[in-house]
């Protein structure tokens, strides 16, 4: 089974502290893969450090990119400002592995 987790609009410290955790309940859980999607321009290399520190088993084995649309922003206008996401065009989707 998959994991799938969407961290919005959020950017760092939270994205990171959102994707520590993700990390620790997609460890306990019996799905064999966790996609985590992102526009934190920085997730790429958090979470290759975080999975290299924590979970040395665990691998990238893709990374999807897709422009930010219309239907994003509408789903983050009542929790994320605007200026958290109108510096970013893309969301990014990595696939971990076990």
């Amino acid at each position: 089974m998959t994991m799938i987790i969407d961290l919005k609009a959020a950017r760092c410290p939270d994205a990171t502290l959102y994707m520590t955790k993700s990390l620790e309940v997609f460890f306990h859980s019996e799905d064999s893969t966790l996609e985590l999607s992102s526009i934190e321009p920085s997730m790429a290399r958090n979470l290759k450090y975080r999975l290299a520190m924590l979970y040395p088993d665990y691998e990238i084995t893709e990374v999807a990119t897709r422009a930010i649309t219309s239907d994003d922003v509408a789903c983050w206008l009542e929790d994320f400002d605007e200026e958290d996401y109108e510096s970013v065009s893309v969301v990014s989707t990595f696939t971990v592995k076990r």
